[in-house]
């Protein structure tokens, strides 16, 4: 605990990108505005557009192969489509990446992003994005069980007190990733 205090007073001075030199983040299109916007170095970003916890496993043994210290999972707008009603497939499929995490990175600190919310019209067009509420409530408890610790992204768009979103009412607008990171 006091080496971290000592490194997070030490990283004050650094960029996001240069504290996230150790860090993974496995993610779908929105995991890609964190290159998209420059916030963390693409090194860093293992993100695909339309990536779920099913079409993820070259970047989970990718993200193995790095063997970083903390690894940040941001999956599941795309997995609300795939699994729909079954929300316990989903949480199923999540454990598996975490156990293939820990099995195989040593002392891995892992790190669950919630599911973003979207836009009323957004879930009036997709009605399985507008389930986002439902499993991130299975999330945090999976998170809890899992021992890894859930971040609750959805805070960060509600506390700007604006509209976080692009106008396709999925993605977070370039503003949201530096608070995000």
């Amino acid at each position: 605990k006091e080496a971290r205090k000592k490194l997070n007073s030490e990283n004050n001075n650094l960029t996001l990108a240069e504290r996230f030199q150790t860090c993974v983040l496995i993610g779908d299109s929105i995991g890609e505005g964190l290159t998209v916007y420059n916030v963390l170095d693409s090194q860093n970003v293992l993100a695909k557009k339309g990536l779920s916890t099913k079409s993820s496993d070259e970047y989970f043994q990718k993200a193995v192969s790095l063997q970083p210290d903390v690894v940040f999972i941001q999956l599941g707008m795309n997995d609300m489509n795939i699994y729909r009603d079954n929300i316990s497939g989903y949480i199923d499929a999540m454990k598996e990446k975490i156990a293939y995490l820990k099995k195989n990175i040593k002392d891995v600190d892992i790190y669950i992003n919630g599911i973003l919310p979207v836009s009323d019209s957004a879930a009036s067009k997709t009605p399985e994005l507008g389930k986002y509420p439902e499993y991130n409530k299975e999330l945090k408890n999976m998170c809890k069980d899992e021992k890894v610790t859930f971040i609750d992204v959805e805070q960060i768009l509600k506390s700007s007190g604006k509209d976080l979103h692009e106008p396709d009412g999925i993605h977070p607008v370039s503003s949201y990733y530096s608070l995000w990171a």
